[in-house]
């Protein structure tokens, strides 16, 4: 994908800093003139994706140079930043009816700018102007699912980096607003989409295929469907446009209550892991329309009580991350462990189904998948057997006798 461009006319109130900072954060493109005239004809010859003027030109007004940007037919819907000065009286009144025109006052520091900038810019994953002229204001991205017929119009409003602002600020203000949208979370390799009805939680649906998240994992974990039911199914060619939820309550493997009640504690996972995310970025886009699985489940999920348990988990995993550093870890039987007989029988049947798989060669990661259990739940029955001494990590086997 061609990088973004930004094509910079100024006359000196952008700074050197400024350009460098659009060039880490926005990873784009910078063009830079220093004149009215040969900006003009640089924005027509590269179409770039967002123009930052300064008004404080040597040749020309840089307010009439804008209007003549806004009347030109291949530029007129590129997108501008336009720094005026105190000391300058232009008459503005055209350029504050254009909606692709956002005014700032100088001075104004360079982070301040670049935010502004990265707002204009809008959805990073759209194509840039050189493939595609579009308005930054609306992107067609809420049809993350490329199974659901049709497109739908979606206003970008926000973007931030989860490590100034986290996932659950992101989700408290969003509930305070009561807004409606689509909340994109990335980090890493790792894609998020979170649907927010009025301020609830909608529908989560995350874009990675680790089985731990996979619906099919929720359903067997709660024990509406058995894992060679679901296996067969899912080996069995069907119609790629139905959902797997789909074909198993119309073949009559689950019910529909099986199904929701599967997809909500799906999206309170895919949350809770959220919530772990330190580094990664956050887009959020304005709808009222939703595609069809959002709208047959419409969980109405409170924000508030999703964190409430979500934050527990990260308290939770940071004891666990504490005591197992790693998922490879291999974990066995405590060697004195006839003297822990009474804290075995205490244990609960998930608990005990989890001890029948340390073996002293399986790892952590293994258990966790041979279980089809979350690595939560895992973790948190392997963080308890080894605080009562019911068993003890192995050593590397070149430690061993």
């Amino acid at each position: 994908m061609t990088a973004r461009c930004v094509l910079v006319i100024n006359g000196g109130q952008v700074v050197d800093e400024t350009i460098e900072r659009l060039k880490e954060r926005l990873g784009a493109e910078v063009l830079i003139e220093h004149q009215a005239r040969s900006g003009m004809q640089r924005a027509a010859e590269v179409l770039p994706d967002l123009i930052l003027l300064d008004t404080s030109l040597s040749d020309q007004d840089g307010c009439r140079l804008c209007d003549q940007i806004l009347e030109t037919p291949e530029l007129k819907r590129t997108p501008m930043v336009l720094i005026v000065s105190n000391r300058e009286p232009p008459d503005l009144e055209k350029i504050k009816k254009s909606p692709l025109v956002v005014l700032v006052q100088a001075p104004i520091s360079s982070i301040e700018l670049v935010t502004i900038c990265e707002r204009v810019l809008g959805n990073p994953e759209k194509p840039s102007r050189h493939h595609q002229p579009a308005k930054t204001s609306e992107v067609d991205t809420i049809n993350a699912d490329p199974n659901e017929a049709g497109s739908r119009k979606v206003k970008f409003a926000m973007r931030g980096y989860l490590d100034m602002v986290s996932t659950g600020e992101v989700l408290q203000l969003l509930k305070h607003k009561a807004h409606s949208g689509l909340l994109r979370i990335t980090a890493g390799s790792n894609r998020l989409d979170v649907f927010i009805n009025k301020g609830d939680i909608a529908f989560a649906r995350s874009h990675s295929k680790d089985a731990e998240f996979l619906l099919g994992r929720f359903l067997v974990e709660a024990g509406a469907l058995q894992p060679e039911d679901l296996d067969n199914v899912l080996s069995q060619e069907t119609d790629n446009q139905l959902l797997i939820g789909e074909r198993l309550v119309q073949r009559g493997h689950i019910t529909r209550r099986q199904l929701n009640q599967a997809i909500r504690n799906q999206t309170e996972a895919l949350i809770y892991e959220s919530l772990r995310w330190q580094e990664g970025e956050f887009l959020f886009f304005v709808t009222s329309q939703m595609p069809r699985e959002v709208k047959e489940v419409a969980l109405g999920l409170s924000v508030d009580k999703v964190l409430m348990e979500g934050f527990q988990r990260v308290y939770e995993w940071s004891m666990i991350e504490d005591e197992i550093k790693n998922l490879d870890t291999v974990l066995t039987p405590a060697p004195e462990i006839q003297n822990v007989r009474d804290q075995i029988e205490a244990l609960s049947p998930p608990e005990r189904s989890i001890l029948a798989l340390v073996d002293g060669y399986r790892s952590v990661r293994e258990i966790i998948r041979i279980s089809r259990r979350s690595s939560f739940d895992v973790c948190s029955t392997l963080f308890r057997l080894l605080s009562y001494n019911i068993i003890v990590k192995r050593p590397p086997l070149e430690m061993l006798p």
